[in-house]
């Protein structure tokens, strides 16, 4: 892939976080480039607008980018969003442990569950009925978010060797 900003031979490209946003795994990530840059013979301007298809991996948010709009044309890309610190992902402390406080939170629902069981089969399709809302309410509880800052400098790895 090639790739250039302006002139240098870096294999990255300077980015910011457009706006601030509230993302979750699966997410998409509003960037921007903050020079110009030539990707894969595609000259893309200062200022374009990039995004990608976040996923919370620990405590960095991994941000893939797979493809890149330069005029009406959309052509595919392989680039990786390395925070300032030079390693791939943003670095979003406490992450980890939102994430155990929320399964907690979730699993604590499961002791609830016991007191739904019945002999008389209506109760107990009653109670099969309220665990599946609780179950769909743990999956919506382990979802963690995350702000992300307007502004916030990036950078865009232009290869994955």
């Amino acid at each position: 892939m090639m790739a250039n900003s302006s002139g240098n031979d870096a294999n990255t490209l300077p980015a910011v976080i457009h706006e601030s946003q509230e993302v979750v795994s699966g997410s998409l990530v509003k960037m921007r480039l903050t020079e110009p840059a030539v990707i894969n013979g595609h000259s893309l301007l200062a200022n374009t607008f990039i995004y990608g298809k976040c996923s919370l991996q620990g405590e960095r948010l991994s941000i893939a980018i797979e493809t890149l709009k330069s005029g009406n044309n959309v052509f595919p890309a392989s680039l990786e969003v390395y925070d300032v610190d030079g390693l791939e992902g943003l670095h979003i402390p406490g992450a980890i442990t939102r994430d155990a406080a929320k399964q907690a939170g979730a699993n604590g629902m499961d002791a609830t569950d016991m007191m739904t069981m019945s002999a008389d089969p209506a109760m107990a399709a009653a109670g099969v009925a309220v665990s599946a809302a609780k179950n769909l309410g743990k999956n919506k509880i382990r979802l963690v978010k995350v702000r992300l800052k307007a502004g916030y400098n990036i950078m865009l790895k232009v290869d994955k060797d």
